[in-house]
């Protein structure tokens, strides 16, 4: 697995809407929904006195000016369908974009070196 599985689990559900870090200023003034995403840390596991495999861990944003907005759930089953572990987090309003805040921890399994895909070009 690889953390550009990430990125295409969610553009899968929200395309030309998702972000790696940061969105633009004009994302929440579209009042269409969007999601930002990052890694946040790297664990190591061990196995046999041997380093075998990271847990890349990050965080997941989905901002919606809908009430309810099941495109939440589609993001969800996304992102569990390639095997990406998911933690959920809170649910608010986001006074700085008008727009209710969903928040997902995850993280993704890699081999030692393997943490991205070789980009095209």
């Amino acid at each position: 697995m690889i953390i550009q599985d990430v990125r295409d689990a969610l553009l899968s559900v929200l395309p030309d809407r998702v972000y790696h870090y940061l969105a633009p200023t004009d994302a929440a003034d579209s009042r269409e929904a969007y999601a930002v995403w990052g890694e946040t840390g790297i664990e190591p596991f061990d196995a046999d006195d041997g380093f075998c495999e990271w847990a890349v861990t990050g965080m997941i944003y989905f901002y919606t000016p809908e009430e309810y907005d099941r495109r939440f759930d589609a993001l969800c089953a996304a992102l569990d369908s390639v095997g990406i572990a998911l933690r959920p987090g809170r649910i608010a309003w986001d006074d700085s974009t008008q727009q209710t805040a969903y928040e997902l921890s995850w993280s993704v399994a890699c081999e030692p070196g393997g943490m991205y895909a070789e980009e095209d070009g």
